[in-house]
């Protein structure tokens, strides 16, 4: 009977991989093809201001969901239904910060040459915090083609929006009217999920006040203050802050240290590059990441299989992409993104070898967010984003796109060499569940 369980678990879980893994081709294939609409139809210098500003956002999402989506998966893994009582200090933090993150852009708005397209997709920050709580809920829930559809949703969004753009209006395309359509997409996502969230708070609520004997306890118990909830969710928010910081800042820094030009060539290296980190993203952070914050505190022995397999199958899969780009990069951007962004080549190249590592990092980085294990975690890569602001200003000024993505290449290395200390310290014999 075991066995037939564990067959029909694996079925289940291929079913469920696949699933999110084509949502998330998609998802790709919808940003890539929004990202080939703008390269076409932009300078790569206004691509690069564009991409600058989009990454100054992005950069400040963590404090907008200051980590919120993370602990929610912690929070349920380990106390399933008991988890509804922090929902209401969730809200209330995530508004705090929310406001925090807006006041941060439009204050830097100020002092940036492209200021008002910064005020204009601030709303953004909101809108992809809102996606990843929402995403978190579908997570918890198990409804994978909810958070598959939530997922595209974004992207779908914004490629519609720069395509009715282009079609009916192409004379007003420009950077103002795309940030505009970005914009939009927010705005309609932060409506929907905001309606989802209410739904969901009711629910869980309800299936905890049914889990207890007392429902006076229960009703008590659900309001916990948001500075105890601050205390469980800084390290999550920094540690995806400075994911960001050593992800994305390059082109941030490269419009600032050389230019703006340079950062177009630079995006369009990423955004593919980006594109390959699809399957490790969607197996350890949308399938396991849930499943990984259960096993850490009640079945050792699955968590080291998971280490173990991850490890193994994540490292063949990074080589084979790194010799892909590296042999088809040169056809790809060319009949892709045409002749204008021919110096994105080498830096795509650089980039490529990176895969390997940033693959490992995925099956290795998904132990670290266990337990009391975030802080190490956040530890390593605010040490990797240290690295990677310092290089920068060393490489970018001489190197262009070249150096930012050689300093992103060894960002890489250095994060995958530390959290294999981390896993290391942290995970002894007893808690591999070994016998």
């Amino acid at each position: 009977m075991k066995k037939y369980e564990n067959i029909s678990g694996l079925f289940t879980a291929i079913y469920s991989i696949s699933f999110l893994s084509i949502a998330a081709i998609l998802n790709a294939l919808l940003s890539f093809g929004t990202q080939i609409l703008l390269a076409k139809n932009l300078t790569p210098n206004d691509l690069g201001v564009f991409s600058a500003a989009l990454s100054s956002v992005v950069i400040l999402v963590p404090l907008s969901g200051f980590g919120l989506a993370h602990f929610w998966l912690k929070a349920y893994g380990e106390e399933k239904f008991n988890s509804a009582r922090w929902l209401k200090s969730s809200y209330l933090l995530m508004a705090t910060t929310s406001s925090l993150a807006m006041l941060a852009i439009w204050t830097w708005s100020y002092f940036d040459i492209s200021g008002s397209i910064l005020q204009i997709l601030s709303i953004c920050i909101i809108g992809q915090a809102i996606i990843e709580i929402l995403g978190a809920k579908y997570q918890i829930e198990g409804k994978y083609g909810y958070l598959s559809i939530i997922s595209l949703f974004q992207n779908l969004l914004r490629f519609l929006m720069v395509c009715s753009l282009l079609i009916c209006c192409k004379d007003l395309f420009n950077l103002t009217n795309i940030a505009f359509s970005y914009a939009i997409s927010a705005a309609i996502i932060i409506c929907f999920s905001s309606f989802e969230l209410k739904r969901f708070s009711k629910n869980l609520s309800k299936s905890y006040c049914e889990t207890v004997v007392n429902q006076d306890d229960a009703v008590k118990a659900v309001a916990i203050k948001t500075s105890r909830l601050y205390r469980k969710t800084w390290p999550f928010a920094l540690a995806t802050c400075f994911q960001l910081i050593y992800y994305q800042s390059d082109i941030i820094m490269i419009k600032l240290l050389h230019s703006p030009a340079e950062a177009g060539y630079y995006n369009v290296a990423f955004v593919i590059i980006a594109a390959t980190y699809i399957l490790p993203n969607t197996i350890f952070q949308r399938y396991l990441l849930p499943k990984v914050h259960h096993w850490s505190k009640h079945d050792a022995i699955k968590l080291r299989q998971v280490f173990r397999y991850g490890v193994q199958s994540m490292s063949i899969i990074g080589f084979i992409v790194m010799v892909g780009l590296n042999i088809f990069s040169t056809d790809l951007i060319l009949i892709v993104f045409g002749e204008q962004y021919h110096n994105s080549i080498d830096p795509l190249n650089i980039l490529a070898f990176a895969a390997p590592f940033t693959y490992v990092s995925y099956s290795v980085g998904v132990l670290l967010m266990t337990a009391d294990n975030i802080k190490t975690k956040m530890f390593y890569m605010g040490l990797t984003a240290l690295f990677n602001i310092v290089a920068n200003l060393f490489m970018i000024p001489k190197y262009g796109a070249n150096g930012a993505a050689i300093t992103t290449a060894l960002s890489a290395v250095l994060l995958l060499f530390l959290y294999f200390i981390g896993v290391k310290r942290n995970f002894n014999g007893a808690t591999w569940g070994k016998r």
